[in-house]
């Protein structure tokens, strides 16, 4: 008897659309929710950064992908955040002589003035402790509020920000490298 009452409940249910009564419903929009950024730990982040084959480590622990497809600044920062990264910090010149070897021709590195003219900063928020402009840079000849590295000797220039150019990403913190 209590197959054929079951065996009732769900012709119901399938004819009605309702659950039978031994059924509970799930709030579909609890899986349709993102997670904020802030609830994901930080371990988390840097493991997506380690898993994408596309960084290479440096000898000083530091990771960087170089993208050749051209993108405006502001793409190429937002391509760099879905890795977890951002465009490269550049802290000392044996970081930018590393950094400009990576790529050839020009290409956008994390350093702008967009908030306050002539006041240039990472995207990071990370201290300013090195430059290495061009002779007569920045200029701000024509609004130029982003930053490139413009030659072999990785000199910088202030440029467009909606030039069109290749970008290097760096992510994850700094990692010990260990000498075996």
């Amino acid at each position: 008897m209590q197959d054929s009452a079951l065996a009732a409940d769900s012709t119901l249910a399938a004819d009605s659309g309702a659950l039978p009564d031994s059924a509970t419903a799930i709030d579909s929009s609890v899986f349709d929710a993102a997670i904020p950024d802030s609830a994901i730990p930080d371990a988390f982040k840097l493991l997506a950064c380690i898993a994408n084959g596309a960084y290479v480590i440096s000898p000083a622990g530091r990771r960087y992908r170089t993208v050749t497809a051209a993108a405006d600044w502001l793409s190429a920062e937002a391509a760099c955040v879905v890795d977890e990264a951002h465009l490269a910090v550049i802290n000392n010149g044996t970081e930018n002589t590393y950094v400009r070897g990576l790529i050839s021709g020009d290409f956008w590195i994390g350093f702008h003035d967009m908030n306050t003219e002539d006041s240039f900063e990472w995207v990071t928020g990370a201290p300013v402790t090195f430059t290495k402009w061009s002779s007569e840079q920045p200029n701000n000849s024509g609004n130029q509020d982003c930053v490139e590295i413009t030659n072999t000797a990785g000199e910088w220039n202030d440029a467009p920000c909606d030039e069109l150019m290749p970008y290097v990403c760096e992510c994850g913190p700094d990692i010990a490298v260990i000498d075996e």
